[in-house]
Order: C-alpha cells, then structure tokens, then sequence
C-alpha cells in the first residue's frame, strides 16, 4: 500500500507538507494538545470551529509577516537606485569640475544656433516683407492706371514702360497688345518721310576761336534735370564703334569709347539688341556708318538717321542704307524719330511719348553740335518726354535735332568724368556705338 498519514500529521484537514516550517510547528504543537486531551477523555473528535479559529489566527499572523517583509524590501531599492543616480551625478558633476568650458561650451554652442537662426529669420523678414509690400503696391497702382477713368494718365504710363526694355510686362499685365499698340498709336510722333535740308545749315570757317569750343549748361524742366553739352566745331564729332559685332560679343562702355578714340567727351549714341534689359552690348540695331562706309546694316533696308555728312552738317531722317551714302554721310546711327527736321518740329499725337532718360542731338544754324542728356527714373527727375526735348533743343537754337537711345545708356562725359546720373542700378551700359568728340 501507499505511503499513509498518521493521526498526529493530521491538522485538522492540513497536512503537514501544505505549511511553512513555522506554520506546522504551530500546528502540530496545538494538534498534540488536542490529541492528549482527546486521550484522556476518550474522545476521538474534535471541535472543527475551534480549529478553524486557530488557522485563521495563523494565516492573519503570515498575512502580516509577508506584508512587513515586502514593505522592508521596497526601501533598500529605491535606496539603491537613489545612490545610484547619485553616483551618476557625482561623476558628471566632478567631470565638469575637471573641465569647467565643457558645459559653457555646449550652452554657447546652443545659443548661438538658436541666435543665428533668429537672425536668419528676421533679416529674412526685413528683407522680403517691404518687397511685397512693393510689389502689391504698384500691382495695385497699376491696375488704377491702366483701368482708370484718365486716358492721359494711362497714355503716359502705357508709353513710359513700353519704351523700357526691363519694364514693359507693367502694361502687360492688364493690357492686351492690341490695346498696348493702339495707345502707343495714339501717343506718339508722326512718322515723315522728310530728310536734312543742308543747305539750311552754314559753317562759318572764320568762326571766332576765342570761346572755349565745349561749353556744358543745365537744363530742366517740370519733371526732369539734365545737361547740355554745345560744342562749336561740328568737325570733332565722330561716331565710335565696335571693331565686330554679334550677340555673344562684348560691347564697350562709353568712356571705354572716349579712350579708345582719345576723344574728350562723348554721349551714347545708337540702339542695340537689349532683351528684356540683359542685352551684352554687342549687336546694333539698324545701320552704323563710319567714315563714310557701311559697318553694319544693309544697302537696301530702311532706317532713322542720325549722323554727320562729310561737309560736318548733321543729317537726320528715314532713308534706306543707299541713300544714306549718297548723302555723303561719313558717321551716322540708327535711332529716332526725328525732332526737328529743317527748323519744323516732328508732329506728335497725344503725349507724344513717355517720361524717360533722353540723349539727343542737334545743330544750329551755324553748325554749331547740340548734345543733350537727360536724367530720369530718379526722385528729382523722373525723365522727359520727346516734346520736352523738342522744346529745350528749339530753346538752344537747334535747327535740325534726333533722338538716340535713351533710358539706362543715356550718359554723358567730359573729361572723363560722367555728368549725369545714370538711370542703370549696375552703373553705365555696354553698347555698340557712341558720339564722341576728338
């Protein structure tokens, strides 16, 4: 048979293998006083509630024990783990001790980040925040003109940028081309067949020597500031030019054109390929005659003149390339239109033009040059009309007088020193030729 459990390891239904050492020696202590009693008495049972009030005492008594154990358990870890994080700090504490920059460094290193970034962010602002407001604010300005209920104001705005090479998108914006090009039509001069009569013109050989040859006067008007050169010898104006041409060839500056002549003055003087203001300077636009022979252009082609006859008399008109050299033009550009053409002003429509940087050039009489500049898209002068030249040449005694290319190539120097104020931010302009005076 199977191992069997005597009486005496019996505690009332427990077994003795089912306590703890400490339990069972309660147990079995009470058990062994029970059974004597039993003995003495004879009785073989005992009383079941008595017993159970004994185990209940005993597993509340454990029940205390364990719980006081565990509770003594909880404070040697977080002791530990305290001086374990103390230790951390310890070491970290007594390394910076070692190297005390280590920690200014860090935070330095941060802040400088965090300055540079901030600096970053607010330049940023400075900058592109008044651009927008620029920028929204002539939009908004444009749309009032070119929508506006004045057709003078829009006429004078609409010419003024399309005579640009940089600004003209500031009426294509809201204007088609075919409005742009019918208020163009309305604000111009009227083109004329008329040419130069020379014989208005008469140098005296026996001019008087004694004045100073160059002479420079101010000029202004209601909205623009400039500069009039008068020289008496018609013989010393030449047109200077490049020695080739093509859109990948570098032009020169118009001192550059001054040196390389050993001129002493000199203004700008014919038009050149400039897309969208980016132009190099280096492919013109129209014809150049230089010592009376054809540079560039065509024999057959149609072009405004301006230039310099053999004889020193300026010739200014719509002619094609032939006639020019029949004319015995000696140096002449293309550019336009004509001012005034023997002693009668051009015929204008409307505004006639808009407010720009203007170079001319006329002659009076007597043969003596007339070389104007004027200044513009600055605050105290925002630029002339082609009547407003008109009038300050006819002011000057000019009885035949042309316009040249104008806007940011206007310039004009003495000396080598520039007398106007250019109207380009990147300073005076490549371009392929210039009137100078040798």
């Amino acid at each position: 048979m199977g191992d069997t459990v005597s009486d005496k390891d019996t505690y009332g239904g427990y077994t003795a293998h089912e306590t703890d050492e400490e339990t069972e020696a309660i147990l079995k202590e009470f058990s062994e006083g029970l059974y004597k009693s039993a003995s003495e008495t004879n009785e073989t049972e005992t009383d079941s509630t008595e017993i159970g009030s004994v185990l209940t005492a005993v597993a509340e008594k454990k029940d205390q024990q364990r719980r006081a154990a565990e509770a003594a358990k909880k404070p040697a870890k977080v002791s530990f783990e305290a001086k374990r994080t103390s230790k951390k700090a310890d070491n970290r504490n007594a390394s910076e001790d070692k190297n005390p920059s280590a920690k200014d460094k860090s935070d330095k290193k941060e802040k400088k980040k965090i300055s540079i970034g901030m600096i970053a962010r607010r330049v940023a602002i400075s900058i592109f925040a008044p651009i927008l407001c620029i920028c929204i604010v002539l939009l908004s300005a444009d749309a009032v003109i070119c929508f506006g209920p004045s057709d003078s104001v829009r006429g004078l705005f609409v010419t003024t940028v399309m005579e640009t090479s940089a600004a003209k998108f500031l009426a294509q914006i809201f204007l088609s081309d075919e409005e742009i090009a019918q208020i163009r039509a309305e604000n111009s001069f009227v083109e004329t067949d008329a040419v130069t009569d020379t014989n208005m013109v008469t140098i005296d050989p026996n001019r008087d020597d004694s004045e100073a040859d160059i002479t420079v006067e101010d000029v202004s008007g209601g909205t623009f500031k400039g500069k009039m050169m008068i020289v008496k010898d018609p013989s010393r104006l030449k047109v200077a030019t490049l020695s080739q041409y093509g859109e990948n060839v570098r032009g020169k500056k118009v001192l550059e054109f001054i040196k390389s002549y050993n001129a002493v003055a000199g203004i700008n003087a014919g038009g050149f390929v400039d897309t969208n203001g980016t132009g190099s300077g280096g492919l013109p636009m129209g014809l150049i005659i230089t010592d009376g022979k054809l540079r560039f252009g065509s024999k057959s082609g149609s072009y405004s003149i301006v230039g310099f006859d053999k004889d020193n008399k300026l010739v200014v008109g719509r002619m094609t390339g032939a006639k020019a050299l029949e004319l015995n033009v000696r140096d002449a550009v293309s550019f336009g239109p004509a001012l005034i053409i023997n002693g009668e002003r051009a015929e204008i429509t409307g505004n006639g033009s808009g407010l720009n940087p203007r170079t001319c050039v006329g002659q009076r009489a007597d043969g003596t040059v007339l070389l104007l500049v004027i200044d513009g898209r600055h605050p105290d002068s925002i630029g002339a009309s082609l009547e407003d030249c008109v009038d300050v040449m006819e002011e000057f005694g000019a009885v035949n007088a042309g316009n040249l290319d104008g806007g940011s190539s206007t310039v004009m120097y003495w000396n080598g020193e520039m007398l106007n104020n250019c109207a380009s931010m990147y300073g005076p302009r490549r371009m392929c030729s210039a009137f100078v005076v040798v």
